[in-house]
């Protein structure tokens, strides 16, 4: 090679160490590195290893794991001295109680209070406690302090019925029930109350709340609802078309917030004979209890006082009103509804089919099913009452 093509060469090399393009060539690149499959259990050695040492007893454990090593709530000895005391100041003897603890709304010199509600241990499912002080207390609260009121931990001394469960899942979160017989807490009776002590703080009566919010649902649920008598006897699918009319009318409205709407559910309740006799909408958008099967058999549950005009709750509140004077439901009597019942609403016809003097299922028929968690496995589907609507109803 000639001195000249030699030099050429020499230049040509040096451009090409100082291109940038062999700068990059020249750095290291990322190599894909294959995902390996491993046990559950590698998988858990793998991440305890990298991470770094926790102090939590359950680090390294699964969930399900975690699950099983809970233990039950057990009251302390200052909420079994408030329950005591709640009954001590009760009118009627022989009384079950429930209560919650929760943030006051601004009104009380604590910053908590204490809700609660009695009802005799005779009472039926639906007139429960529990039942009373999940009512009242979402009543009360309304939007601003409602959920959060229903979030803290509820005590009870009644066994907990699959009602009481099932508002519990819907409505609130959390609920215990206690005998107050298991434990002897008078060396810390007259023991002076600390700040924290549930006794010391201000106690507000959820029942005439309750009352309220079931004369509220019962009759604004109705309003504009009056099954036409042009109505076919015998007839689901013209029964869905007018209910689910019905339902579009709530669920269309535009002029209030989305937060602040009822969905658009409406039940109805059909005669041994075929009859459309009565019909109630969903109206929960200020209370979660008040779904449209809730209001439809508030009349039977509770009594014809729910449907009462008047402001006077001296009828709703004395002793041996309400569901003592209701009667059953007729034998053959069924419900349909737009939309599958939830767990709270199924164990609520359960219980209204069980109650003394009544035989028989009371089968429900829903339009539309509801994919969430909350309507599976209900009593309704585990008794085989509930059926879905095979008709069209446009």
């Amino acid at each position: 090679m000639s001195r000249a093509a030699a030099a050429s060469h020499r230049a040509l090399a040096a451009l090409v160490v100082a291109s940038p393009w062999r700068q990059r060539a020249s750095c290291p690149r990322r190599r894909h590195v294959p995902w390996i499959r491993c046990d559950a259990a590698d998988a858990r050695d793998a991440s305890t290893e990298s991470a770094s040492p926790s102090s939590s007893p359950h680090a390294g454990l699964t969930r399900a794991q975690r699950r099983a090593l809970r233990q039950p709530y057990v009251p302390t000895a200052a909420e079994r001295g408030l329950a005591r005391a709640i009954l001590e100041t009760s009118s009627v003897e022989d009384d079950d109680v429930a209560f919650l603890v929760a943030p006051s709304s601004g009104d009380a010199d604590a910053p908590s209070v204490v809700w609660f509600a009695t009802s005799r241990k005779t009472s039926p499912p639906w007139d429960s406690a529990l039942v009373r002080l999940v009512l009242g207390a979402r009543e009360a609260g309304g939007r601003a302090n409602g959920n959060r009121w229903a979030r803290a931990r509820m005590l009870t001394t009644r066994a907990l019925s699959d009602l009481d469960r099932a508002v519990v899942k819907v409505a609130a979160q959390r609920a215990t029930a206690f005998d107050l017989e298991d434990h002897d807490d008078d060396a810390t009776a007259d023991a002076p109350a600390s700040p924290d002590d549930p006794r010391a703080l201000e106690r507000r009566d959820a029942t005439p709340w309750a009352r309220a919010a079931i004369r509220r649902g019962a009759m604004t649920s109705r309003v504009g609802l009056l099954p036409p008598k042009t109505l076919p006897v015998n007839d689901d699918d013209a029964a869905f078309r007018w209910a689910s009319a019905r339902a579009s009318d709530v669920s269309e409205n535009t002029q209030t917030q989305l937060w602040e709407r009822d969905r658009g559910v409406v039940a109805a309740l059909v005669s041994p004979r075929g009859e459309v006799t009565d019909a109630a909408r969903n109206v929960n958008a200020d209370n979660k209890c008040l779904h449209a099967e809730w209001n439809l058999l508030a009349p039977t549950l509770w009594g014809e006082w729910v449907l009462s005009p008047t402001e006077d709750d001296e009828i709703a509140n004395r002793p041996g009103a309400g569901p003592e004077e209701a009667g059953p439901l007729e034998e053959g009597t069924r419900v349909l509804v737009t939309l599958q019942c939830c767990k709270m609403c199924a164990a609520l016809v359960c219980a209204a089919a069980d109650r003394p003097g009544r035989r028989g299922p009371i089968e429900v028929v829903y339009l539309n099913p509801d994919d969430g968690s909350l309507a599976r496995d209900t009593q309704l589907r585990r008794r085989g009452w509930e059926s879905r609507h095979a008709a069209p109803c446009e």
